[in-house]
């Protein structure tokens, strides 16, 4: 029980992180799609790093916001598995409305 009550201590002691890039768009009431995936990283995020290409996600290479930030369901993985597995929710927004 000790050891349960130590690693709910020790997540909550963690915070919340969030990293966000946005672009600032000279149009408005523009579309925007979105994309959501999971990034892996481990051991509380100390290993693994990942390069993300946009193109992959948004067809004109056009980006709005891209969000890397943790959610409810990133938070319980990561306390399941005591931090041995960290996903960080991956948030692309592209803006449709630029032309290549």
């Amino acid at each position: 029980m000790q050891a349960l009550r130590n690693a709910i201590v020790a997540a909550a002691l963690l915070g919340c992180h969030q990293t966000v890039a946005v672009r600032a768009s000279t149009r408005s009431n523009a579309v925007a799609p979105r994309s959501v995936t999971w990034e892996h990283y481990f051991l509380f995020g100390f290993i693994g790093e990942k390069t993300v290409d946009v193109r992959d996600y948004c067809e004109k290479g056009a980006v709005t916001v891209v969000s890397l930030s943790d959610d409810v369901a990133t938070i319980a993985v990561t306390v399941a598995t005591l931090g041995i597995y960290v996903p960080r929710r991956l948030t692309i927004t592209c803006d449709e409305s630029i032309s290549p």
